[in-house]
This record gives structure tokens, sequence and C-alpha cells, in this order.
């Protein structure tokens, strides 16, 4: 099983070198924490105002998540002898992404997103529709069937490399498009980082699910250890430059929520080096124990991300 290798992460370093310069969250059985923490920032948008840009941003970026999420869900449910709730969270995973990448384009004001009208935007969001319309289809196969076969993870290894570039392409595009228009270029670039650890959260669980699988595969080791580090670099650069960037009101709440993440970070770091020297002894059991820790992760940096954009407004 060949993992296709890609330059996802590109953008932390020039980030870092540029700032040297100048509804609950889901554990594993529905979708809470996606609508909540969607639609939660929405509730204090008037239907009669323009939305900012952050939230377009925001969404964009947990695109990239969502994909991860899938695929770590069909995976997780391949070593659990009750798969059907996970692949029901799985089919809510890629229906939200369906939902947001239509609204990208289209606009849709429960999500607080206008139509988006600028030509290299559309045209990175439609290449990236069309990367993830095939990886979408593995994960629903996987969903239809009730069950999942190696096939099945085999082509999300496969698959969701390609429609994670795409997408983190279109960020980028967003990224570009609206910075020093409606959003600082710092605040988007940090909006950015802080999405993307969100997406890290759960490829990291995603590696570590398929070296269960297939613990001879190296590509998938090596991924695993790359979304490691990358985790750490951008959490390093969150907590140095994030709080500046806010209002003396909100720097308390960003500092308090960074060091959590810090925190939990460090334990799970450690924890799942130690997982990979026993992968082939960890049970499902084991598995949705140490995803639970990750989906803590993911609600911490989800909290960063939205004071980050709740900042901008």
């Amino acid at each position: 099983m060949k993992i296709l290798r890609a330059d996802l992460y590109r953008g932390e370093r020039s980030v870092a070198v540029r700032f040297r310069e100048n509804r609950r969250w889901l554990v594993l059985f529905g979708m809470a924490a996606f609508g909540g923490a969607l639609a939660a920032p929405v509730q204090a948008i008037s239907k009669d105002i323009l939305p900012d840009v952050g939230r377009r941003l925001t969404i964009s970026g947990r695109q990239r998540m969502l994909i991860q999420r899938s695929g770590k869900l069909v995976c997780l449910s391949h070593h659990n002898p009750d798969a059907h709730r996970l692949l029901m969270a799985a089919r809510e995973s890629i229906e939200l992404h369906q939902r947001s990448q239509a609204a990208l384009r289209e606009g849709d004001i429960d999500l607080g997103l206008v139509p988006e009208n600028n030509s290299q935007i559309l045209q990175e969001l439609d290449r990236a529709e069309q990367l993830f319309n095939p990886f979408g289809a593995a994960v629903l196969d996987a969903v239809e069937r009730r069950t999942v076969a190696a096939e099945n993870l085999e082509a999300i290894a496969k698959l969701n490399g390609p429609a994670l570039v795409a997408m983190d392409r279109a960020v980028a595009a967003i990224e570009r498009v609206y910075r020093n228009q409606d959003l600082s270029e710092q605040r988007a670039m940090l909006i950015n980082i802080a999405v993307r650890q969100g997406m890290l959260s759960q490829r990291l669980m995603l590696q570590l699910c398929l070296n269960r699988f297939n613990p001879a595969d190296e590509d998938v080791f090596d991924d695993l250890f790359l979304a490691m580090n990358r985790f750490t670099v951008s959490l390093n650069i969150l907590r140095r430059v994030s709080p500046q960037s806010v209002p003396p009101g909100a720097r308390e709440k960003l500092v308090n929520t960074l060091e959590g993440a810090d925190e939990l970070w460090k334990e799970l770091r450690i924890e799942s080096s130690r997982a990979t020297r026993r992968i082939s002894g960890l049970s499902g059991s084991d598995m949705l124990e140490i995803d639970q820790r990750f989906e803590e992760l993911l609600k911490k940096s989800n909290d960063v991300a939205l004071l980050l954009e709740g900042a901008a407004k």
C-alpha cells in the first residue's frame, strides 16, 4: 500500500520565516463537534450583514480536517466489531464536506458564507472537488457495504493525499486573495495554521490506524512522524505569535487554550510514539481510547481557530 507523498506543510516554514522577518465535540459516534464548531459563531452574525472572510478561511481549512476524519473513522471501524456508528459518522463527515464545498462556491447563510466570485479560488475549489470525489466514493463504499475490506483502506490511503493537497491549494488561494483586503496577512496566516492543526490531529490518528492495518508500510510510518513534527512546529508558531494579534480582552483565553493544547500534545506525542512500537498488539478498544485524546486535541485546535476568527471581526 503506497501512500502519496506531498509537501502539505510548506506554508508553515514560510510563515515562521515571515514572522521572524516582520453542539459538543464528537468522540466517535456523532457529528456534534462539526455542527457546533461550524454553527456557533454564525449565531452572532445577522443574516443582513455579510460575514467576514475569517469565516471563509476557517470553513475552507476545516475541509482538510474532514477528509482525514472520514478516512480515520472508516479505518477505526475496520478494527472494531461494532462498526456501524463509526461508519455513520464517516458518512456525516463526507456529507458535511460536500455541503461546505458547495457553500464555499455558492454561499450558505447558515454557515456564514456568501457566494464566491474570484475565478482563481473557484478554479481551485473545482479541482479540489474533482480529487475529493473518488476519495469520498471510497469512504461511502465502505459505509454502504457496512463493512470495511482491505481494499477500502488501500483506496483511502491512496486517495486521501491527492484530495488533501488539492484542498490545501484552495485554502492557500483564499488566504492569498483575501488577506490585506478584509483580513490582515498575519491574522489570515494564523487562522490557516490553527485550522490546519485540527486536520493534523485527524491525520495523525488516520496514519496511526493505517499503521495498525499494515505495520510494514514505511510510508505510513514516516508520514505519521512527519505530521507529529509539523504539529509541533505549528503549535510553537501559534504560541509565540498569535496572542499579540488579538485584542487584550481575548488574549488570556487564547493563551490558556494554547497552553492546554500544548500540554495535551506533549502527552499525545509520547503516547503515539509508544503506540507505534506496539502497534500490532493494539486492540480496537485501544485505538478508540487513543482517538478520544486526539478528539480533545481537535477541540482545542478548533477553539484556537475560532478565537482567532472572532478577533478578526
